[in-house]
C-alpha cells in the first residue's frame, strides 16, 4: 500500500500502479483496489499529519487555482507556510464565495497553533473578510475595529508577493494534468490531501533541501516515508 502510494504521487496513474505491481511482484491488484488504497490512507495520513500542530513563520500564503472535476471545473485553495513551504491546507469547492473561502483557512488553523501577522493573497473580493473573521482581532484600527494579517500582494513584481504558492500550483497542475481530470469531488479533494502528505513529508524541497515538515522541526521521516506514516496512522 505505501509502494502505491508512493508511485502515484511521484507521477503514475492507478492503473500503471496495477501494471507495476503485476510486472515487479506478480501481484494481481486491481487499478480500483489501488484507487481505494490512495484514497482511503491519504485521509487518514492527512488527519494524523495535522494533528501534530506543526510550527509556522510570522507570514501565510493563500491562494486558489482552477482544476477539472467530474467534467467540470471545481477551485482549488491552498495555504502555505513562507519560510518552511509547509502546506497547512487544501481544499477542494465549486465556487469561491464567502464560506468556501473561510474554509482552507479554518483548516489551516487546525494543523497549527500558531498564527500569523501577514497573509498574503490575490485581490479577489471575499479574502480580506474572511481573513479578518478567521485571523482578526479586535484593535483599535483596521476593518470595523478589527486588526487583521491580511495584506494583497499587488504585482508579481511587489517587494512582497505570492510567488511561492503560485510557483506550487503549477507542480501541483503537473501532476493533476496527468491524472486527465477527476471524476468525483470527493475523490478529487481526498487526492489533493494526499499530495499535501507528499509534499509536506516525503518529497525533499529543492530549496530547502529538505522535506517542509523537516525544515519546521516537528516530523521527521527516515527511510522509506510512506511506510512510516502508514505504520504510524495503522498502530494509532
Amino acid at each position: 500500500i505505501a509502494l502505491a502510494l508512493d508511485l502515484y504521487f511521484r507521477g503514475l496513474s492507478v492503473r500503471k500502479v496495477s501494471e507495476h505491481f503485476q510486472q515487479v511482484y506478480n501481484l494481481h491488484i486491481s487499478h480500483m483496489t489501488v484507487y481505494r488504497w490512495i484514497r482511503d490512507y491519504s485521509n487518514l495520513a492527512a488527519k494524523w499529519m495535522d494533528s501534530q500542530n506543526t510550527t509556522t513563520g510570522k507570514t501565510w500564503h493563500i491562494d486558489e487555482t482552477v482544476m477539472k472535476v467530474d467534467g467540470g471545473h471545481r477551485y482549488l485553495w491552498n495555504v502555505m507556510d513562507s519560510e518552511s513551504r509547509y502546506l497547512l491546507a487544501t481544499h477542494v469547492s465549486n465556487n469561491r464565495n464567502l464560506q468556501n473561502t473561510r474554509k482552507p483557512i479554518q483548516k489551516a488553523k487546525k494543523a497549527t497553533s500558531d498564527r500569523p501577522s501577514k497573509v498574503l493573497t490575490d485581490k479577489m473580493r471575499t479574502y480580506p473578510k474572511a481573513i479578518v473573521k478567521e485571523l482578526g482581532s479586535r484593535g483599535v484600527q483596521g476593518n470595523r475595529g478589527f486588526w487583521t494579517p491580511h495584506q494583497q500582494v499587488e504585482s508579481i513584481r511587489a517587494p512582497e508577493s505570492n510567488n511561492r504558492i503560485e510557483r506550487f500550483h503549477g507542480t501541483e497542475k503537473e501532476r493533476t494534468k496527468v491524472m486527465r481530470g477527476f471524476d468525483r469531488e470527493y475523490g478529487c479533494a481526498s487526492l489533493m490531501e494526499g499530495f499535501r502528505v507528499h509534499y509536506n513529508l516525503v518529497k525533499s524541497h529543492q530549496a530547502l533541501g529538505c522535506t517542509p515538515s523537516e525544515a519546521t522541526g516537528k516530523i521527521n521521516l527516515n527511510g522509506f516515508r510512506w511506510l512510516e506514516i502508514i505504520s504510524k496512522i495503522t498502530k494509532k
